[in-house]
């Protein structure tokens, strides 16, 4: 209907009843040996399902929408975002023969001789193919504390290498079907790299690296985070190592609208055998709060996001419906414009927020306490008043990583890097007074390379103090410092012990921070200390970047005066999506914010 209307129809992988029942030997299971999908490689379900893609594809190509369909977006796993398929909680996948000797494979390609594995194992294997995985105690416990090591844990480890570098394989396969079925004339995308808000290594969700070196893969696509009103709205993907490896980053703004409705309202003839999406989370009475003014908080809260990121969006319309009325359909033609006509990088990030995907082995934490813990790192993160992006902890071995950019480095879940990103902090970070705050036990077992020493044998489970804040209320181990040399910025409320460490190295600074409950006034302080930027001082989510900064009011959507200081002179000022200029006083604006609680500030200079 819409000549300017291109379309990415997402293409889910996973085989139907029959195929199961058919290829019993193909499925995954889980300890117990009870079957669920598909087992991600088995080579039969890859060809099987490589024929039914290739059959669309055929279909479409004789089609009308041939000229319309400029690629492909694969999906599989849970929720089509590919993490191993889990009926309930804590269910341990995949014990099925074919991944066996995927796994199997995998070891000999890593360690090419059995005396290799059994060094490293501390073991004796006598043939890879006898090599069994990991039982669930093992896949939930370490031999000593709370985290893996090398030296008592090295199976495990290199399971969840390989559980995870499995599902990127897997992806790239059959992104690489479509690339060479069509000439490479369609794009590739898919559902990856919940990096900074998933911490279980048993979801498969940490090989984003694997997948930003796969010529075949054009773009990445996660959901966001925190679309209620008053929450901030971070990004789950490392959005910058995407850009940095030349691909697309395509956030999904999935957000349930005052509109929204269950599936069986909105389309009853799609399913009418499953009532999935008419109960739990989809009920229409779960709506709560749900007006049209917190709608459109979260829509312009989305598209600030974004458009200070520079990355793609895609508003996720569920079951139909859901951006129905002229309000949200004025954000949305909105975001088209700021998104295609931004040409200028006034705005930068001093702050560099990097995670290390291959930490989250070390760690065992039961999930939902430390995936809280992770989120709430992430909007404390954003409400401590500056600008950051988002990195996989890898990318600072790039030619092309910006590291003169930032001030403040913060590092999360490097528990054991490798010996080529320590190279690349030693030579890169360490030096022009930049700053290394340690988070989330990062660096935990080399002194060398953090400054700082830590019992691994005695930690603590308590409560932390911050100018009379108590934080860390999570109930999770920390380890513990062996000295308290430099200056102590929080401690233990219970012990008195040092919580947070900040030493000077001569020419950078290095902060060990232990709780795994971040304070947002003690990370301002951190960020401050190092000569960042604050666009704001009153716990509000900021987000800036090119010609745009914004404001969310953290927890409400209340009105009043919120200041954002400006980073030079020489600014003007505008409503980004009223057009109103807004007074600039030197270097800082001054805006009274009605209800909606969030502003969008487009910035120009008169030379243009």
């Amino acid at each position: 209907v819409n000549e300017e209307v291109y379309m990415v129809p997402r293409v889910c992988l996973e085989p139907p009843k029959w195929w199961q029942e058919a290829n019993p030997d193909e499925v995954a299971r889980d300890y117990r040996g009870e079957p669920q999908r598909e087992c991600f490689t088995s080579e039969k379900w890859r060809k099987d399902m490589t024929q039914a893609l290739f059959a669309l594809i055929d279909y479409i190509n004789n089609s009308k929408w041939k000229d319309k369909v400029i690629g492909y977006h694969i999906a599989a796993g849970g929720t089509e975002e590919w993490p191993y398929q889990a009926r309930y909680h804590n269910q341990f996948y995949d014990y099925s023969e074919p991944n066996r000797r995927a796994y199997s494979k995998w070891l000999q390609n890593k360690y090419q001789t059995v005396e290799a594995l059994s060094e490293a194992w501390g073991e004796s294997v006598s043939d890879f193919d006898e090599i069994k995985f990991p039982k669930p105690i093992q896949r939930t416990r370490a031999k000593k504390g709370f985290l893996r090591n090398k030296k008592d844990d090295m199976p495990v480890l290199d399971f969840y290498d390989f559980h995870n570098q499995a599902v990127a394989e897997t992806i790239e396969y059959f992104c690489k079907q479509i690339k060479e079925y069509t000439n490479n004339e369609k794009i590739t995308g898919v559902f990856y790299g919940y990096t900074f808000t998933v911490t279980l290594p048993r979801k498969g969700c940490f090989a984003l690296e694997y997948i930003l070196k796969s010529p075949y893969v054009d773009y990445v696509s996660t959901t966001n985070i925190g679309s209620g009103a008053g929450d901030p709205w971070f990004f789950s993907c490392a959005v910058k190592s995407v850009q940095l490896h030349d691909k697309m980053y395509i956030a999904e703004a999935d957000m349930k609208t005052h509109l929204r409705k269950p599936l069986s309202m909105t389309m009853p003839h799609a399913a009418p055998d499953n009532d999935w999406y008419s109960r739990g989370a989809w009920l229409i009475k779960d709506v709560d709060d749900r007006t049209l003014q917190n709608s459109i908080v979260m829509m312009r809260k989305a598209l600030l996001r974004v458009v200070t990121a520079k990355c793609g969006m895609w508003w996720y319309d569920h079951f139909g419906g859901y951006f129905k009325d002229d309000n949200l359909l004025y954000v949305i033609s909105k975001s088209t414009a700021m998104l295609e006509n931004q040409k200028h990088n006034y705005l930068k990030a001093d702050v560099a927020y990097f995670v290390d995907e291959t930490g989250y082995k070390y760690y065992t934490y039961d999930e939902r306490p430390f995936n809280r813990a992770v989120l709430d790192c992430g909007e404390d993160i954003s409400g401590a008043g500056f600008a950051y992006d988002c990195y996989l902890l890898s990318d600072i071995e790039e030619d092309n990583f910006p590291v003169d950019d930032y001030k403040l480095f913060i590092i999360r879940a490097g528990i054991d890097v490798s010996d080529e990103t320590k190279a690349a902090i030693e030579k890169k970070l360490k030096n022009k007074n930049k700053t290394i705050l340690w988070i989330h036990n990062s660096s935990c077992y080399d002194s060398s390379l953090c400054g700082f020493e830590l019992n691994h044998e005695i930690g603590h489970v308590d409560k932390a103090v911050y100018k009379n804040e108590i934080y860390n209320e999570n109930g999770l181990e920390t380890l513990q410092f062996k000295d308290d040399k430099g200056y102590v910025l929080s401690r233990f409320e219970k012990s008195g012990d040092p919580a947070v460490i900040w030493r000077d190295m001569g020419d950078w600074a290095s902060v060990y921070y232990l709780p795994l409950e971040m304070n947002v006034h003690l990370i301002r302080e951190i960020a401050l200390l190092s000569g960042v930027h604050l666009y704001n001082l009153t716990d509000d989510y900021i987000f800036a970047g090119g010609e745009y900064v914004g404001l969310c009011v953290k927890g409400s959507n209340e009105g009043g005066y919120k200041r954002i200081n400006l980073p030079e002179r020489g600014f003007k000022a505008t409503n980004a999506l009223t057009g109103e200029e807004i007074p600039v006083n030197d270097m800082f604006i001054d805006i009274k914010l009605d209800n909606p609680g969030i502003i969008l500030v487009h910035l120009s200079k008169d030379e243009e």
